[in-house]
């Protein structure tokens, strides 16, 4: 009785791990956008700082030979800040990709469909929390880049097409 049951259960458990979609990422056949982000700490300062919480602990332990041992403790728990920048079709929305990213220079390419208008938001979990939004863009149509500068002074957001080479300019005809 217990076989088929645990058959049942086990094709039950396999079932249920299948349905989950994976996140999506991007724009299906978008062409790449390229992100470079920079993440400076003190662009986090205005958010709650969950850093330092107090906490206080005592214990007592027996051990062989009827020794027992007390004991009291105070002290502060810390957890790291992890980043994510969002991209979706609203503020604070990351339906169309979320993309962890860690301090200092970060660059990764999303495929987005040119035309696009994409809301950014950043947003921050763990010893600081909450998110901001950066700005909104337009993906350009030809080899579009954007970089975001994130630091004391706020969110810098540009995006560049890259500059197509010039076309000489045409000459006059001779003159006659």
């Amino acid at each position: 009785m217990t076989r088929p049951l645990a058959a049942v259960a086990f094709v039950a458990v396999l079932l249920l791990t299948a349905c989950g979609e994976p996140r999506r990422f991007g724009d299906t056949n978008g062409m790449p956008v390229t992100i470079t982000l920079t993440v400076e700490r003190p662009f986090f300062s205005s958010m709650e700082n969950r850093q330092g919480r107090p906490s206080a602990g005592a214990g007592v332990g027996f051990g062989s030979g009827g020794h027992s041992g007390v004991g009291v403790g105070v002290g502060f728990s810390f957890s790291s800040t992890q980043v994510y920048l969002l991209g979706g079709d609203a503020v604070g929305q990351g339906n169309v990709f979320r993309k962890e990213v860690k301090w200092g220079d970060n660059t990764f390419n999303v495929p987005l469909a040119a035309g696009r208008v994409l809301h950014l938001t950043v947003q921050a979990e763990g010893g600081r929390r909450g998110w901001e939004a950066i700005g909104t863009i337009t993906v350009p149509a030809q080899t579009p880049a954007v970089t975001i500068l994130l630091d004391a002074n706020g969110a810098k957001l540009t995006v560049t097409p890259s500059a197509a080479p010039a076309a000489p300019a045409p000459q006059p005809a001779p003159a006659p």
